[in-house]
């Protein structure tokens, strides 16, 4: 995920208009960037699997699997939003900035990885601790 970061075209300011300016700008590392974060974020969903695996016992298992699974799901949708940047590198290209639509799709995402992934760290911890004290 950190080198499709790294290789996202800049832009001039945070605004959408130059987001989608930049994209259409640099074909090239428009890809390069969103097939980076594509299949990072999708390794990243499914090494957020394997985070049950670590809870042995009852305790904290399905607080730990809800996590788990809504993490994934997150990650998962903010990879599926990687493709709006083709679609939005195109329309740059192709059509006047005030046609072009910008969709919330990142924001949620973003916020499932974010809330829930605590919430699998946090089943974890309740087995350890009830394993601690056995």
């Amino acid at each position: 995920m950190f080198a499709g970061m790294m290789t996202c075209p800049p832009q001039a300011s945070e605004s959408a208009a130059d987001y989608i300016t930049s994209l259409a700008r640099d074909s090239f590392l428009t890809e390069l960037s969103a097939i980076l974060l594509h299949y990072g974020l999708i390794a990243g969903a499914l090494g957020a699997l394997a985070v049950p695996g670590l809870v042995r016992g009852r305790k904290g298992r399905w607080l730990t699997v809800f996590g788990v699974l809504a993490t994934a799901l997150g990650l998962l949708n903010v990879s599926g939003a990687v493709r709006d940047d083709w679609w939005r590198m195109v329309t740059g290209q192709q059509l006047p900035l005030d046609a072009i639509p910008v969709s919330m799709t990142y924001v949620v995402g973003t916020v499932f990885a974010l809330l829930f992934l605590p919430l699998g760290v946090a089943g974890v911890r309740i087995f350890q601790r009830a394993r601690a004290a056995a």
